[in-house]
């Protein structure tokens, strides 16, 4: 039994495979029986693929009886798809792939024909499309497509060719025929065409009454010749006598030294056009040629009889002899959509989605956008999106993941006052990941028909913060030499930065930077030696600093947080050595010598030997630290005639002090030998003021004792007997009168200047045994004077009478003229 391969009796046999269609190779005809010649081998591939004899299979063609006649052609009943291990590779970039059926060694498929023996017969694509043609000619054979060549009795209509990869190192190239003598009508391609010369999206060349009718191409074609080679958009070369009709071309046309956009046309071509954007062909301004034009030209059609397509209603595509859709509804071959779609076929019941897409401009940024990072709570340097190729119509934008506080400004009319820009200032740390995307607006509204694009920002809270680092702890008595680093943080440091890329601040007078150690950028510390040339301090002070915006990577300057400077630490005695007498007691004072941070405990250690000392351990505070206290020294009688010594070591801790000592010296005087017994031996004295101190002798003398008291001096005088003018220095004792306490009483004049003064006393025994005393038989009287001045500035409205101060006012004529017109005054300290 035959089978019966024209289902539908309209004359063509349906094909549904890529084996039948391979199988046409032998029917060039179109008649259903393996044409004269062919081979058996050949014959048995063609009745494979149809599996019988299908001449039973086509309707009575001649009306001579009831049996099946002759068929006409073939017609496609299904799309194909040359990529039969659906691996997904399309050949687009010019390589073959061995798991497919067609890969012929990487030769690919072999075109049905030759310009000899051309197809000669219907093929109708039925609205049906061929996916993945991968033809790779790279022998000297012409006339490379889907088809070799079609003979002047081919009609090929309504054949869709997507991704085509049609590629010969000959002439005559075309992705659906190298050379068209016949009709092809409603017909498109994309892809991509390539040879030597006469290279064209749809068809290479055509012969002298040869027609391309409401057909298109969106292929790129590249012409690798050089010395006469040329290529067109849809078709190379259009013979004389040949005509291209209501068609276009929208693929790009390179290499060569003869581009066109449509045709080379010594034939006839009637209201075709070529994209002169997507071709890269201008416009010749030739009014007889094809002409080119925009894509929003070519974009712009509503419907027939208007515009550029104003004449695309009056041609006969379906062939059947009746001209245009008006009188042939077959004829309606176009969908033209709206402004942001180029032309596409619906002749043949083509999919006009499938074909939108492909000829859809799908926007694309033009750039990528690196990742980058700022600063919370400081306002971005405004930054654009790259701009964008392609697409139709208005872009809109959407974004997702942009930091809270930043804002996207799409048209310039918003807050950054710039198109596709994003500014603001980020409130909330953290990374996130911008995605932009964009899409047009024409009615294809997937995927394919948006970009996006996606990059990090990172908000970052930056700060500074600076560390000694030799010695580790900065005091006043070390911050010359001393370094200290500092270390960003959420930032790095740039190239160039130097002494100037940083200012110190805090209290501490006199510091400076010296130097700074080598930075390198993308360094997040920096070493900086100090000098200091400042006042003592005996307070706690603080050193900061800011690093200028120019030294780091993100903007604005930084500024640390304060790090301790203390003042010298230690313990001040006063005074310090003691002499104290045998069976007596003396005092002394002591202070810290600067504030500490918190309470500092001083143990006193040392004593014995017949001394002793109380209280045994002193406290301080952050307050009361400058306030002296007092310590008493007492030394016990013994049976010796030897004077007992010892050292008071004062040793401080707490707080920032650590461990800080100070020693006293102490010397018990004997009293079983002659001495000055001196009551006390610190004395503090105010300007202006006096104080007392007592001399007596510790053991009866043989004879009368004078006791000279020295080193007084004209501010600071010594009287033993106050009730008696002059200055009475000298003291007498008896053996009646040897015990009794003689007062010396102690006077401070007064003085211009401001500064405290410091005497010390003597005394010298002389008569009895107590002449020619050691000195440590007759101690001495430390004498501080406290002065009442303060620095001032003297203002003496009356210079002319010295030593009467007149405080003014000044009383002034302001008469030319007048005696009392000006006056003087002076200044001193």
């Amino acid at each position: 039994q035959r089978g019966d391969f024209d289902t539908d009796d309209d004359g063509l046999i349906e094909v549904s495979s890529l084996a039948q269609l391979d199988a046409i190779r032998w029917d060039l005809d179109g008649d259903g029986t393996v044409d004269s010649g062919v081979s058996n081998t050949n014959a048995a591939l063609y009745t494979a693929a149809f599996s019988n004899a299908v001449t039973a299979g086509c309707p009575d063609t001649d009306d001579a009886d009831t049996d099946a006649g002759p068929c006409l052609g073939y017609e496609l009943a299904a799309d194909l798809d040359f990529d039969t291990d659906d691996d997904g590779s399309t050949h687009t970039s010019g390589t073959s792939d061995s798991g497919d059926a067609y890969h012929n060694s990487g030769a690919g498929w072999t075109p049905i024909g030759t310009r000899a023996a051309p197809f000669n017969a219907i093929f109708d694509g039925g609205g049906h499309v061929i996916e993945n043609l991968f033809v790779n000619r790279t022998t000297a054979v012409t006339d490379a497509g889907l088809f070799s060549a079609a003979g002047t009795a081919a009609t090929i209509r309504s054949l869709g060719l997507r991704n085509a990869h049609v590629a010969s190192a000959n002439d005559s190239v075309g992705a659906l025929a190298g050379r068209n003598s016949g009709r092809i009508a409603a017909s498109w391609a994309t892809g991509a065409v390539s040879g030597r010369s006469q290279v064209g999206g749809l068809v290479g060349t055509t012969a002298s009454g040869s027609a391309v009718v409401a057909s298109y191409s969106a292929a790129s074609v590249a012409i690798t010749g050089t010395s006469s080679a040329s290529g067109g958009g849809l078709v190379a070369e259009n013979a004389s006598g040949a005509s291209i009709r209501a068609s276009y071309a929208i693929g790009a046309v390179s290499g060569g030294n003869s581009q066109h956009g449509l045709t080379n046309n010594p034939g006839t071509v009637v209201a075709s056009y070529w994209d002169t954007t997507g071709t890269g062909v201008e416009d010749d301004m030739d009014a007889a040629a094809p002409e080119g034009r925009t894509p929003a030209q070519l974009r712009a059609p509503t419907a027939y009889g208007s515009g550029l397509y104003a004449a695309w209603d009056d041609e006969d595509v379906d062939g059947d002899g009746e001209v245009g859709a008006a009188a042939d509804y077959d004829d309606d071959a176009w969908d033209f959509g709206d402004i942001y779609q180029y032309p596409v076929l619906k002749f043949g019941g083509f999919d006009t989605t499938v074909q939108i897409r492909l000829l859809n401009s799908a926007p694309s940024f033009d750039a990528s956008l690196s990742n980058r990072t700022v600063q919370n709570g400081r306002a971005i340097q405004a930054f654009q999106l790259p701009t964008v190729s392609g697409g139709e119509g208005d872009l809109a934008y959407t974004l997702s993941g942009l930091p809270d506080g930043l804002s996207f400004d799409a048209n310039g009319t918003g807050t950054c006052q710039m198109a596709r820009t994003i500014c603001g200032t980020p409130s909330t740390d953290g990374a996130s990941t911008v995605t932009v995307t964009v899409a047009d607006s024409d009615r294809i509204t997937e995927a394919s028909d948006t970009d996006t694009l996606s990059f990090m920002i990172t908000v970052v809270t930056t700060s500074a913060r600076i560390s000694a680092t030799s010695p580790a702890a900065l005091s006043e008595g070390n911050l010359n030499n001393a370094t200290v680093t500092v270390t960003l943080a959420n930032t790095t440091f740039t190239s160039g930065v130097g002494i100037s890329s940083f200012t110190l601040g805090g209290t501490v007078p006199g510091l400076s930077v010296d130097s700074v150690a080598t930075v390198s950028a993308g360094d997040s510390s920096a070493t900086l030696t100090l000098g200091y040339d400042g006042a003592n301090f005996d307070d706690h002070r603080t050193l900061s600093v800011s690093v200028a915006a120019s030294a780091h990577a993100l903007a604005g300057s930084l500024s640390t947080a304060s790090v301790n400077v203390s003042p010298t630490r230690g313990v001040r005695l006063s005074p310090s050595a003691l002499l104290v007498p045998e069976r007596d007691s003396v005092m002394y004072r002591a202070v810290l010598a600067s504030q500490p941070t918190g309470p500092v405990t001083v143990a006193i250690t040392g004593a014995g030997s017949g001394i002793s000392v109380n209280p045994t351990s002193l406290s301080f505070t952050a307050s009361n630290w400058n306030r002296p206290q007092t310590v008493t020294v007492s030394a016990a009688d013994d049976q010796n005639a030897v004077n007992e010594a010892a050292t008071l070591t004062h040793t401080a801790s707490g707080a920032d002090y650590g461990s800080v000592t100070a020693t006293l010296s102490v010397t018990a005087l004997d009293d079983d030998r002659p001495s000055l017994r001196v009551i006390p031996t610190n004395l503090t004295v105010r300007e202006n003021g006096s104080a007392a101190y007592s001399i007596q002798l510790n053991r009866q003398p043989t004879a009368e004792v004078t006791v000279t008291v020295g080193g007084a001096t004209a501010e600071v005088t010594a009287d033993a007997d106050p009730d008696t003018p002059g200055d009475q220095a000298t003291l007498l004792f008896d053996a009646t009168t040897w015990d009794r306490a003689r007062m010396v009483t102690v006077s401070a004049a007064d003085d211009d200047d401001a500064t405290d003064e410091m005497v010390s006393l003597t005394h010298a025994a002389d008569g009895g045994n107590y002449a020619n005393l050691m000195a440590d038989a007759r101690p001495g009287v430390s004498v501080s004077v406290e002065d009442d001045d303060e620095p001032a500035l003297v203002l003496d409205a009356d210079p002319s009478t010295p030593g009467v101060i007149d405080p003014g006012p000044l009383t002034l004529n302001e008469l030319s003229g007048h005696a009392d017109r000006e006056k003087g005054y002076t200044v001193r300290l």
